[in-house]
């Protein structure tokens, strides 16, 4: 009955399975949504009167010795088909598919950069709903009693990947908070190989990093493997990133006694090596370097800086005289 099996129920348990799947809402799949289509939005009516007298008229002779001797012969089973009087509103359904696709239909959502999460708005597939391909598959779920899942029709067009540009305008609008920051980032897709720079080209301080030149220069100068005292400073240095200890390396096996001299090795070292713009100013901790330091990045990094600042502030422009020289 309705594509629900009912045999071996008695009459009335029969019916009441019928009547109560009809009545179940339709769970419908549009792409990853799942609404639900009550039976009463497409004024479905089922006239239990009329399923009655159908199952009435059904043939009645398939029972007792019949099944028996069925079962005793290994005859194949006769399947009865009881039609279900159930009926529905053409136009609800039309009226129905058009909400579902005004709810869910639209084209693809591009990631959108989220500066306060640093993170990204999720991205949305455009779908399409095939208006009469999913009517014909709704049709014929409504008035079953078994099939009460139905996908819907829908042609989906995939959402856009997050793309570098997108990622550098979320870094720039979250740094727009720190007017006074100057940042530097690299990142790469090791997929795609695409790389987002901010500021690659300046300078800034290399922190701990640059322990691991110390390392490479201590062992470059090194004739023999390292004695113990050495050992324990190198050591120290790579597990602790310890300053202190840094520091006895660049003076006793890099700068022959003189830190400030083992730092101008390191940096003639490393320009060696092609970094032109690394290098160690002064031993760690050491405010002062005792001389300046100039590199091919400085003059970029001061129109950054300054870039930033102009880019919060207001200009205005004075006409005339100037105040401050009056009088002299």
């Amino acid at each position: 009955m309705a594509g629900l099996q009912v045999g071996g129920m008695p009459r009335h348990q029969a019916l009441n399975a019928v009547e109560v799947a009809l009545a179940t809402p339709l769970i419908v799949t549009h792409h990853h949504e799942t609404p639900s289509l009550s039976p009463s939005l497409v004024e479905l009516r089922y006239d239990a009167t009329q399923t009655v007298a159908n199952l009435d008229a059904a043939p009645v002779d398939w029972h007792g010795v019949a099944v028996f001797a069925a079962y005793v012969l290994r005859w194949g089973s006769t399947q009865i088909l009881v039609p279900v009087a159930v009926s529905f509103s053409e136009a609800c359904l039309s009226r129905h598919v058009e909400r579902i696709a005004e709810e869910y239909d639209g084209p693809p959502r591009e990631p959108a950069a989220l500066p306060a999460a640093l993170g990204f708005g999720s991205p949305r597939p455009g779908c399409c709903l095939d208006f009469e391909a999913t009517r014909l598959r709704l049709a014929p779920a409504l008035v079953s009693a078994s099939a009460r899942r139905v996908d819907l029709v829908v042609d989906v067009e995939e959402s856009p990947e997050v793309e570098p540009d997108l990622l550098l305008q979320l870094l720039e609008e979250r740094l727009d908070d720190h007017p006074g920051l100057i940042p530097g980032v690299f990142i790469k897709d090791l997929r795609s190989g695409e790389e987002v720079t901010l500021n690659s080209d300046l300078a800034f301080s290399g922190l701990s990093v640059l322990k691991v030149a110390v390392l490479e220069e201590v062992y470059w100068n090194l004739d023999r493997p390292p004695d113990p005292e050495t050992t324990k400073l190198i050591s120290e240095t790579v597990t602790e990133s310890g300053n202190s200890t840094a520091n006895l390396l660049l003076r006793d096996a890099i700068g022959d006694g003189d830190a400030h001299e083992a730092t101008e090795r390191l940096a003639d070292s490393m320009r060696r090596s092609g970094l032109l713009n690394t290098l160690m100013g002064a031993p760690h901790d050491e405010k002062d370097p005792g001389r300046e330091i100039v590199t091919d990045a400085d003059v970029v990094v001061a129109a950054a800086m300054i870039d930033r600042l102009v880019h919060h502030a207001e200009i205005i422009s004075l006409k005339g005289p100037s105040y401050r020289r009056k009088g002299k």
